[in-house]
Order: structure tokens, then C-alpha cells, then sequence
């Protein structure tokens, strides 16, 4: 189960979410009484309905609530009053928002999840501000820091929030983990003392998702890196300490088994082998938590117009290297420190 307040136009955006992770079940809304709900199957909307609305008009009316309780159970007993393509849904209920009560100056916005490896193109005044946005800021801190008129760096980020690559950071609360953080013996980065500062003992995992600016994908790898690095633990209500994985389960994300793509950095080492490539082992840890808990065997190296499949050796280096044999270099044309995406592979792929 899901649930939380939601307020502004955070609606559409939650509806968003569930339609990506293809969760299947009915979200309850309650709005000072006022009852209504949608329900979704596997990425499309089936039914809305709100007091004597039905259909499409329902949905229209829903996501135009200035605040609302949600719950979202799964459930299996559906039923289809609307009509039209989710997609299109979609669309017609994002234009009929007022566009100024989006960007209401408390909320926070967060790079959205841009499927696939390749270059996108993106105005160099989005890419600006997706700077000044980081891994997390209001829509007042945006517009405080744009340097360029108000009313033109609101219309961009009405752009980029309908092109999907900022959204509204969504507090969700669903399983109860605890976390009980350990003495810092390592240099951390800034998202993981972001997450690591608001850490005390017994802390409630949604509790510190919510005082973050983090994306929960990317809230999600920081808890499960801070647990490779021994400096967290995460239990259950019951105390029973819990596998990496189970923590992007309790955080909605249990339909997320494709880990990311990482660009990285190409070195020559005597001490890899042929046929290998020597990564991060925190890298490796991290992707098997996103393919929760598979074994990943060997990686796919993405360079050079050529796509190579090597076998996989662990070691304590940096995440955004990996180390090939000389002859595997000249073998395959690669250049001393180029960059090239570096894609897990499971056994059988």
C-alpha cells in the first residue's frame, strides 16, 4: 500500500509514477470529503470517479484538486469507464492545469527518469537550469538563482516538466524500514552526506526520503550504497536486517529491474586479464541491488562503434572506471581514457 498527501498538481505526477512502474489497482483520493478514485492496469487508465463524475471527466476534475489523502491498494477487480488513450488523457488534463499552480515556490523539483543511453538534444537554457536544479531544489531557489527573467525561466521549466525531464518530488510512505547509521570512516559524496545528515538511529526510511531533495531512484542507490559501504544498516519492524534490494521494494520500486547504463572511464592494466574488465565492486553490489538481488556475470562495453561483451573481475577502484588488458586495447581499437557506457549482464544474457 501507498499513501501520503499530496498537494498543487502533484496529482498527475503520482499518477504518472504508478502508470510507470505498471502498477495494477485503485488510488483512493480524499479532499476535505470529497471522495474519488482512479484505477490503473499495467501503464493505462481504466476508471475515475468523483462524486457525480464518472469517466474522463472525473479524471479531469481529479487532477485539477488543489490538495489531496491518497492510498493506493493493488486489486484485481477493475472495471473501464474511460475511453480514451492514457496518453492522451494524460495530455488533455496536463493542459487544462492553470500553469502558474504548478510551479508553486515550495516545490521541489527533481531530474526526471530519462529512459535509454544515448545523446539528447535539450535547449542550453534547460540544461542551465537542470544545473541549478541538481539532485534537488524549489521552484523559488530555481528562480532566485536563473539569472534571467522571471516569467522566461518559468516557461522553461513548464517545458521541461511536460517534456519529462524535471518532475515534482512525490513523498510516498509505504513498508517500514528503519535505518541505523554506522561512524563515517570514508569520504562520502555530496548526494550521500545529502541523505547520510538527516540519518539517526531508527530513522523511518520514508521519513528521510521526504526531508531530501532526491529523486527516489536516486534515493534508492544512495541508502543501497551507504549499506555496501558498512555505513548504514537497514532493518525490518521485526529488526530483521534486510538485503539491498528489499529496500527498493519497500520504496515502490519493485517493477525497476533494469539497472543504469554508467559512462565510464577506460584504463590499461597489466593486472586485468584477457577477455575481462576490472570494476568497482561497489558499482557491481549496487547494480545487483537494482536487478534485485540477479548476479551480474559479465558487462557489455558500449565504444568505439563497437559493442564488446567482457567477463567481470571485482576490485576496490573508483565507479566510473574500468581496467582492460593492453591487448584487449589494440584488440579492439580502444583509446587510453576514453569514455564508454558500461551495461551489466546476467547469467543467460
Amino acid at each position: 500500500m501507498l499513501s501520503g498527501d499530496i498537494s498543487k498538481n502533484g496529482i498527475i505526477d503520482l499518477v504518472k509514477f504508478l502508470l510507470a512502474q505498471n502498477f495494477e489497482g485503485e488510488l483512493d483520493l480524499d479532499c476535505d470529503g470529497l471522495r474519488g478514485q482512479i484505477q490503473l492496469r499495467k501503464g493505462e487508465i481504466l476508471n475515475a470517479s468523483l462524486g457525480d463524475f464518472f469517466g474522463e471527466q472525473a479524471f479531469f476534475t481529479i487532477t485539477r484538486l488543489d490538495h489531496a489523502y491518497f492510498i493506493f491498494n493493488t486489486s484485481e477487480n477493475l472495471q473501464r469507464n474511460i475511453k480514451m488513450e492514457t496518453n492522451k488523457l494524460i495530455e488533455e488534463a496536463e493542459r487544462n492545469i492553470d500553469p502558474i499552480s504548478i510551479l508553486d515556490p515550495t516545490t521541489i523539483l527533481v531530474w526526471g527518469k530519462i529512459e535509454g543511453t544515448g545523446q539528447i538534444s535539450v535547449d542550453a537554457r534547460k540544461w542551465m537550469l537542470a544545473a541549478k536544479i541538481g539532485s534537488g531544489a524549489t521552484i523559488a531557489q530555481i528562480l532566485k538563482d536563473a539569472n534571467r527573467p522571471e516569467e522566461e525561466t518559468k516557461n522553461l521549466l513548464l517545458e521541461m516538466i511536460k517534456e519529462g525531464l524535471v518532475v515534482e518530488k512525490v513523498s510516498l510512505s509505504k513498508e517500514k524500514l528503519y535505518l541505523f547509521p554506522k561512524p563515517v570512516s570514508v569520504d562520502l559524496t555530496p548526494k550521500e552526506s545529502q541523505v547520510y545528515k538527516v540519518i539517526t538511529g531508527g530513522s523511518q526510511i520514508h521519513e528521510v526520503y521526504d526531508k531530501t531533495t532526491l529523486s527516489v531512484w536516486d534515493f534508492a542507490d544512495i541508502i543501497n550504497v551507504l549499506t555496501i559501504k558498512r555505513l548504514l544498516t537497514v532493518a525490518d519492524q521485526s529488526g530483521k536486517i534486510v538485503p539491498n534490494w528489499y529496500v527498493r521494494k519497500a520504496l515502490g520500486l519493485a517493477s525497476e529491474t533494469v539497472p543504469i547504463s554508467l559512462l565510464v572511464k577506460l584504463d590499461q592494466s597489466f593486472i586485468a586479464r584477457v577477455g575481462v574488465t576490472t570494476i568497482s565492486e561497489i558499482q557491481v553490489d549496487l547494480w545487483e541491488s537494482q536487478l534485485f538481488g540477479a548476479k551480474v556475470e559479465g558487462v557489455l562495453v558500449d565504444g568505439n562503434n563497437s559493442k564488446t561483451t567482457f567477463n567481470l573481475a571485482k576490485s576496490k577502484i573508483a565507479q566510473d572506471v574500468i581496467l582492460i588488458t593492453p591487448s584487449d586495447f589494440k584488440l579492439y581499437g580502444y583509446s587510453d581514457g576514453a569514455k564508454v557506457q558500461c551495461t551489466p549482464l546476467t547469467k543467460g544474457v
